[in-house]
């Protein structure tokens, strides 16, 4: 069995490797686009391949599934097909539409194909249904970890993960945070207290709340925060339908139609979500979505925000429009994403600028990332115990080598 890195071993973004037998069946795991950097592409190989499996819904792991032939299966969780038909849907702009059949697997259910076999784990990302793969074949198994962390609400991950691999002759491991941040909040728990506290110490100001509509688990801390706060979480018609979505699937996130969630889907604001929606209903099978959202119990228009806007927390973009329609002089607007987003590399409209520098704004970074971080990390490793180590989804592999001497650095191919 060989392994053969395309991209992603001395990187953060563009995740795609392949495992091929000696009687050459040949899988790919992802096929992500860059996060920053050189522009990927699809390596050639990839049109022979047997199949294709997707860890998860994020982009520098399937941005570039639109371009693989059709004939080529795509292997997924239930929830990420979900997911990555709504993203496509609705960011357009962003993403190529993926107008194809997956084929999705379960937690720990093996799947053959032909003489590999690939088991996946369930692992504990900031986006759902991720997950890491066990690949077995010619006597020989590789672990691939996926993008993971273990301060999330799902730890038991890790754990059933640690039951069940022991000892792989190749481990390769998600090394995103092997650097040390001292400063760092730790977990979502710790997270929750610090926007809670910021909410409670500024009780009579509107407060919203920027991050991904797809981290799910950071919609349950923003939505906890503003419960310890008698607010009601407000969000727009992606995130409503993301949540909508979670729970058909029997994920335990906050229901729209909760008395303390709201969907603000009527006003002009919403016009253009409105109209995406309008649009992709029926192809994305969500009808009763879309009859319900509209509904006086389930939706808020600004005018109610407007005339107690201390009672809100907004998970919705457009500050400056809701800001203007309701008449608000102070704000506050909670950032909780990755900091490069930040860098005028990526607000190239200067957005988050325009927020930062204003005197009546709160602008405040709390944040807790989707990947496990130094300590966790080398403590996942050690009780792999992995023959061979390959550090992935990191610009810093060399930092290994301190306490991995043998690790695989700067390699495209590993014979296993």
């Amino acid at each position: 069995m060989k392994l053969i890195i395309h991209r992603g071993n001395t990187e953060i973004g563009a995740s795609c490797i392949e495992i091929r037998s000696s009687s050459n069946t040949s899988i790919f795991i992802d096929a992500g686009s860059e996060l920053y950097g050189k522009r990927a592409e699809l390596p050639s190989a990839i049109k022979t391949a047997d199949a294709i499996f997707l860890s998860h819904a994020h982009p520098d792991h399937f941005g570039l599934l639109g371009g693989v032939p059709q004939n080529i299966p795509i292997y997924c969780g239930e929830i990420t097909k979900n997911i990555l038909r709504i993203m496509t849907a609705f960011n357009g702009d962003k993403f190529d539409r993926i107008d194809r059949r997956f084929y999705p697997f379960k937690n720990k259910e093996e799947i053959k194909i032909k003489d590999i076999s690939i088991t996946p784990f369930l692992t504990d990302h900031s986006v759902p249904d991720s997950y890491a793969f066990l690949v077995e074949a010619d006597g020989k198994s590789l672990f691939y970890s996926g993008d993971f962390r273990t301060g999330g609400r799902k730890t038991y991950c890790t754990s059933n993960i640690l039951k069940s691999v022991k000892s792989p002759d190749v481990l390769i491991a998600d090394c995103t945070c092997i650097e040390e941040r001292k400063d760092a909040i730790r977990n979502e728990f710790e997270l929750e207290e610090k926007i809670s506290q910021l909410l409670s110490d500024n009780p009579t100001l509107p407060a919203f709340a920027l991050f991904s509509s797809i981290n799910v688990d950071r919609i349950v801390t923003f939505f906890k925060a503003a419960l310890h706060n008698k607010r009601i979480f407000v969000c727009d018609i992606y995130t409503a339908l993301i949540l909508w979505v979670m729970a058909k699937n029997n994920v335990n996130v906050p229901k729209i139609t909760w008395d303390n969630v709201k969907v603000l889907s009527r006003d002009n604001i919403a016009k253009s979500q409105r109209g995406l929606l309008e649009v992709c209903f029926k192809d994305l099978d969500v009808e009763d979505f879309r009859d319900i959202i509209y509904r006086t119990n389930v939706s808020i228009k600004l005018e109610e925000i407007a005339k107690a806007p201390e009672k809100y927390l907004l998970k919705f973009n457009q500050i400056r429009n809701v800001q203007k329609a309701c008449g608000f002089e102070k704000l506050i607007a909670i950032y909780s994403m990755w900091s490069g987003y930040l860098s005028p590399e990526f607000d190239k409209l200067g957005r988050y600028k325009d927020l930062i520098n204003d005197e009546n704004v709160i602008f405040k970074k709390l944040h807790t990332g989707g990947h496990s971080e130094q300590k966790d990390l080398l403590d996942f490793i050690a009780n792999i115990a992995p023959k061979k180590f390959v550090p992935f989804h990191t610009n810093a592999p060399e930092k290994l080598l301190e306490k991995y001497p043998n690790a695989i650095i700067g390699k495209d191919e590993v014979d296993i």
